[in-house]
């Protein structure tokens, strides 16, 4: 069964983007519930779990889809070509970049800078390389863009506001090295975009696993206070505030990374879909910016629920109207991007339809 969803979803992007919210409004339910329960939540204590959780479902999902053994093509495991490598790093940067930035501010601003970025990454690779970039997909990028200016009001950083603005630049580097990689060796055959997808994440999973057991053999090297900041926060929520497995608060994070491991599959997917980089960029991105604002208005009544039953002072901060704003132009950019989408589907439907009618008719 796993087998036959996951070949409908190599070549449906309609699937994809469905999936892709769909995992993202999860991943921000999750992660905001997280943020009301557990107090290491602004020291980055929950990346340690969220990184087991990402491993586990990435693993689940790669076997159980068959994707693993197409791609390793008789070997014990699939061999990351150099580009796919690069990619997968950089992959990385933006998987702990995202998380610190998401530690340190609110959600739904934090996302809406960090897509905005994406965003950005993709027009810069797109002009540099001199490709053509549809009228539709440059009005949905300036509005997923202008969303960030609407929505920044509602935004309260701290003392994190200078190293949010460092995670939001390594995050588009690493986004526009991405563009770039997959312009040139992803977007080819459906087969070759799943190689490529696999790939990367065989690259980046461990990887962001093998960054927080780093980080917590460094973080036994300070004591509490020694660590300039933001380095200190991120070092105490690594080994000395971060959940223990005896607390029922190391739940969130492990279903985070669960999440998240989704969120990076269907992305990969509809950023490798053979069109210009800003027509899958902000498709992915405009996808993010709503699944965060469902998924955190969500979060408030179960944070009430959750007040009143488990832990005692959990809440969240209901979004305010200036982050509202900037998810109704996440929907527009939506909405204008998949609207091509639904008309050809639509179109296909009709002729397939007028088809079997012909058939129909000269049947005897």
């Amino acid at each position: 069964m796993m087998r036959r969803l996951a070949r409908k979803l190599e070549e449906s992007l309609g699937g994809q983007v469905v999936g892709y919210v769909g995992t993202y409004i999860a991943f921000a339910l999750f992660l905001e519930l997280n943020r009301a329960v557990s107090p290491s939540f602004k020291y980055s204590g929950w990346l340690p779990f969220a990184s087991i959780g990402n491993l586990l479902a990435i693993a689940f999902f790669l076997l159980a889809s068959y994707w693993w053994w197409d791609v390793a093509a008789g070997r014990a495991w699939p061999k990351p070509r150099w580009f796919t490598s690069l990619s997968g790093s950089c992959t990385l940067v933006v998987i702990l970049s995202t998380g610190l930035a998401l530690s340190f501010g609110r959600q739904v601003v934090a996302t809406l800078m960090l897509r905005s970025g994406a965003i950005l990454a993709a027009i810069l690779v797109d002009l540099c390389m001199r490709k053509q970039i549809a009228a539709r997909a440059w009005a949905a990028a300036v509005l997923s863009i202008a969303s960030v200016a609407v929505a920044i009001p509602g935004g309260s950083f701290g003392d994190y506001r200078p190293f949010l603005f460092v995670l939001v630049l390594a995050n588009v580097v690493a986004y526009a090295i991405r563009y770039r990689l997959m312009t040139q060796f992803g977007r080819g055959a459906r087969e070759e975009r799943k190689r490529y997808c696999v790939e990367e994440q065989v690259v980046a999973t461990p990887g962001w696993l093998a960054a927080m057991l780093l980080g917590c053999l460094v973080a036994s090297f300070f004591q509490e206070g020694h660590a300039p900041r933001p380095l200190g926060g991120l070092l105490r929520g690594l080994l000395l505030e971060a959940p223990q497995l005896g607390e029922l608060p190391w739940l969130f994070p492990l279903l985070v990374g669960i999440f998240m491991a989704g969120t990076g599959v269907f992305g990969t997917l509809i950023m490798l879909y053979p069109r210009e980089n800003v027509y899958g960029a902000t498709l992915s991105r405009a996808g993010a910016i709503v699944g965060t604002y469902v998924g955190v208005l969500l979060a408030a009544p179960m944070a009430d629920v959750f007040n009143i039953l488990v832990f005692p002072g959990a809440s969240v901060r209901v979004p305010t109207l200036w982050e509202a704003g900037g998810a109704v132009l996440g929907v527009a950019a939506m909405v204008i991007l998949s609207w091509p989408i639904r008309t050809k589907a639509r179109l296909r439907h009709t002729a397939a339809s007028a088809a079997d009618g012909e058939v129909a008719a000269k049947t005897p």
